[in-house]
């Protein structure tokens, strides 16, 4: 050994020999010297605690007994060799890291080892642990979207452009429905089900991730033509679709597939990603469990809906959309006491647009929000307009289910209501059926603060829905509004108008009749007793000064 290596061979004065000694024995870490051949000579009262009453050999308690040749091989080389092992304890296995460092003994003047050992084992547990999470998804365990990027990127650069597989992205069909319903948790409980069916189904090779809240993509090398596609998602069609029952419920998973081939279908990853998502997108068109394969024309079709999003986007901004109006009618005396308030999108192109053409995009994007937050301010503003010239009109406005599910949404209508200068008791909001089937969250919670600050409520298309009477006791409803379906059914449809006008008196709400469009419909409600009515056969829906002067030509609504 040369001299450089004499870490215990210096020469400490007195005092600085004490306070070496006192770190040495004051230190967690377990330090000891032995002998060059591996005798052991000394150790701190750290490593005595874990030698006892033994007098060990160097390295004679690793776990992997060829370990202990290769360090002291390292060491004949190096100065210094550090590494990671698992160590034979009383308390069990345990992971240290070992620090080997050739040196000389003060005493006796020979080569000898100093070995650190600290024990590393919760360290390591936790990396382990982030490792895991980094590269799999906490909740079902299936691998995540990160590591399946990284395993298609190893697929391409191995096989290149004439390597052959597929990529499937499933997804369950109305997940976010299945949450209202049943809640959160045991919505995590089918994504862990669907996941363990997935696993389960998978050849050797195929690798299954979770991508996103719902969705789960799966890529299968041996799956290279069509044949072996329909095979691959039958399979796991069939395997999710089992019955599950979760806490007293008998669940069906429904899932719609998407499929992207490499290389025709992408070059990449985020390629086959993106062609797989459309012909997901596809495929969901087509109705539950469905699926489809990706198909150039997709991306014609993806191209034009990023524009038309884009120029909905423009439209909002600068306030493109009006407001139509239709009168509710008195079918007793042809009296309207309350209009609704009807979007309409004056497209600079394309001219007047109906919702049809606009709403179910803006609820897919996020949209109806701010596009609900404009016809409610317009809406309003024109009702204190009717006001101050004598026309006192009740306000009926459309909610969007997204708009309730915003936690603030209740808050945002009443500082709106507030900054306009409306009155709470003149406007309805109108909402489907299906969003009284919320036990809970946010659409349940906005709903009874909304109708605890003095707002009416009105259930539109009344009929068509799954609504029971212990749904619609839960909030104070103020109106049913009969489906235009059963109108146009008439005398020879199902006795629905007499069992909702029944229905009505029990609760005390208001009926009216929609989609009226004939003098005998409007004969047959008014045998039937219904109060009110709204139709084409008083008026469409129509700007705001022409309601004025359609109002103006019946003298009984001019008085109002």
């Amino acid at each position: 050994m040369s001299s450089g290596k004499r870490v215990l061979g210096m020469t400490l004065s007195t005092s600085s020999n004490e306070r070496v000694k006192g770190m040495v024995d004051g230190t967690t870490a377990l330090i000891s010297l032995f002998s060059r051949d591996g005798e052991f000579i000394h150790a701190n009262p750290a490593a005595t605690g874990f030698f006892g009453d033994a007098r060990p050999r160097l390295l004679d308690w690793l776990v992997d007994r060829d370990a202990r040749q290769r360090l002291l091989e390292c060491l004949d080389r190096e100065d210094e060799v550090r590494s990671l092992c698992e160590v034979a304890t009383i308390n069990g296995r345990r992971w240290h890291d070992l620090d080997l460092r050739s040196c000389t003994d003060t005493e006796s003047g020979r080569d000898a080892v100093l070995l650190t050992c600290i024990d590393v084992t919760e360290l390591k547990a936790a990396g382990e642990r982030a490792h895991f999470l980094a590269q799999n998804d906490r909740l079902t365990g299936l691998r995540n979207r990160d590591f399946l990027e990284l395993h298609v990127s190893q697929l391409v650069e191995q096989d290149g452009p004439d390597g052959r597989f597929v990529l499937l992205l499933a997804d369950i069909d109305d997940f976010q429905g299945i949450n209202n319903w049943l809640g959160d948790d045991i919505g995590n409980r089918i994504l862990e089900a669907t996941a363990n069916r997935i696993r389960a189904s998978l050849r050797g090779g195929d690798v299954a991730a979770r991508v996103s809240g719902d969705q789960f993509a799966i890529v299968s090398r041996g799956t290279d033509d069509a044949e072996s596609c329909e095979v691959l998602v039958t399979r796991l069609r069939a395997a999710i679709a089992a019955p599950l029952r979760i806490n007293g419920h008998d669940i069906t998973i429904p899932v719609s597939f998407g499929i992207a081939m490499y290389p025709c279908d992408g070059a990449d990853f985020g390629g086959l990603m993106r062609n797989a998502h459309l012909a997901l997108q596809a495929a969901k068109a087509q109705g539950w469990s469905s699926w489809c394969y990706f198909r150039p024309s997709m991306n014609e079709k993806a191209r034009r809906r990023v524009e038309f999003e884009a120029e909905l986007r423009t439209a909002i901004r600068e306030r493109q959309f009006v407001v139509h109006y239709q009168p509710r009618v008195s079918i007793a005396d042809n009296r309207a006491d309350a209009v609704e308030a009807l979007v309409r999108w004056n497209h600079p192109a394309r001219g007047i647009l109906l919702p049809g053409h606009f709403i179910g995009m803006c609820e897919e994007t996020g949209l109806i929000h701010d596009l609900g937050m404009q016809v409610l301010e317009e809406a309003l503003c024109q009702q204190l307009v009717w006001k101050k010239a004598g026309l006192d009109l009740g306000m009926s406005i459309n909610l969007s289910p997204r708009q309730l599910e915003r936690e603030s949404f209740a808050d945002e209508i009443g500082s709106r209501i507030q900054a306009i200068g409306a009155d709470p008791a003149t406007i309805e909001f109108e909402i489907t059926e299906s969003m009284l089937l919320v036990d809970d969250g946010p659409t349940s919670s906005n709903l009874a603060t909304l109708t605890a600050t003095g707002f009416n409520l009105s259930i539109d298309d009344f009929g068509t829905g799954y609504s029971n009477l212990a749904h619609i006791l839960r909030f104070p409803v103020s109106c049913i509004k009969i489906d235009r379906s059963f109108i146009i059914a008439g005398r020879e449809g199902p006795a629905i108008v007499d069992l909702i006008l029944t229905l009505a008196r029990q609760i005390g709400a208001r009926v009216v009749a929609e989609g009226v469009e004939t003098d005998d419909q409007l004969t047959w409600l008014r045998e039937c007793g219904c109060p009110e009515y709204q139709g084409f056969l008083f008026s469409r829906p129509i700007p705001a000064d022409m309601l004025e002067k359609r109002i103006a030509g019946f003298p009984q609504l001019a008085a109002l």
